[in-house]
């Protein structure tokens, strides 16, 4: 006997998200809406997901019943573990260096074969889970194969972190300045080992930001604001991109 029941429903009401249960175990996740211009945010997911499930097989079903303009997706769910997403990038360096390396890996053998990067759009600790030694990225609703720099999504996860370690001892920072040290080793040895563009050797943090404002229409929508890279203050773009500058050679 299959069960189901509405797990929750997101902040702007459009969509809801449901477990969907057979002998007490979670098979899957549906998620839904009766919006119309939340369609393309369903079919995005979709398409990541089968992307992914090129590197880590994940069943999903995409349907659409016409007759009352619904549309839902089904994940099979994965039984793995989130790590706490705020504590920030100091306390979470080497989680967030394995997901760095995880997904560079699969971003160039994606490369590769189409000579573009995918584009992941909100690439975040609550967006990983673990099993064992198995990372999987989950909620792919922003996904695109298109000429996205690459590294962004890559750096986006870097300065979400950091964003938490600026805000949380902004005001410790001026008497002591390890808070940037983990920030300079991870930029570091992403840009050593080439796993971004040339184009964030220089003010990165503003770049990365530009270009989610830039392609807000066509990619994030009405859900810019959730992204915690979007939070930094204008002023603090610039002291953090100038202090990288100063101590990233």
């Amino acid at each position: 006997m299959k069960n189901k029941y509405i797990f929750r429903n997101f902040v702007n009401n459009s969509n809801s998200i449901s477990y969907n249960f057979e002998c007490k175990k979670i098979m899957s996740i549906t998620k839904s809406t009766f919006v119309e211009k939340k369609f393309n945010e369903l079919i995005n997911e979709y398409n990541g997901y089968i992307w992914y499930s090129k590197f880590k097989p994940i069943n999903v079903k995409l349907t659409k019943n016409h007759r009352f303009n619904n549309m839902k997706l089904e994940i099979k769910y994965i039984n793995g573990s989130k790590y706490k997403f705020n504590l920030g990038l100091s306390l979470s360096y080497k989680i967030i260096k394995d997901a760095i390396d995880y997904y560079n890996t699969i971003s160039n053998n994606e490369y590769l074969s189409s000579n573009k990067y995918p584009l992941h759009g909100d690439f975040s600790l609550d967006n990983l889970l673990f099993e064992r030694n198995e990372i999987y990225i989950i909620d792919w609703q922003y996904f695109q194969i298109n000429n996205s720099p690459k590294g962004f999504d890559i750096l986006n996860l870097i300065f979400e972190q950091f964003y938490y370690d600026y805000y949380s001892l902004k005001k410790l920072f001026i008497k002591n300045k390890k808070l940037f040290y983990s920030l300079i080793s991870i930029l570091k040895y992403v840009l050593d080992n080439l796993m971004v563009d040339n184009i964030f050797l220089n003010r990165p943090l503003f770049k990365i930001r530009d270009y989610i404002k830039t392609n807000k229409n066509k990619i994030w929508n009405d859900q810019i604001s959730k992204l915690p890279i979007i939070k930094y203050k204008n002023e603090d773009v610039s002291f953090i991109d100038n202090y990288l500058k100063n101590h990233i050679n």
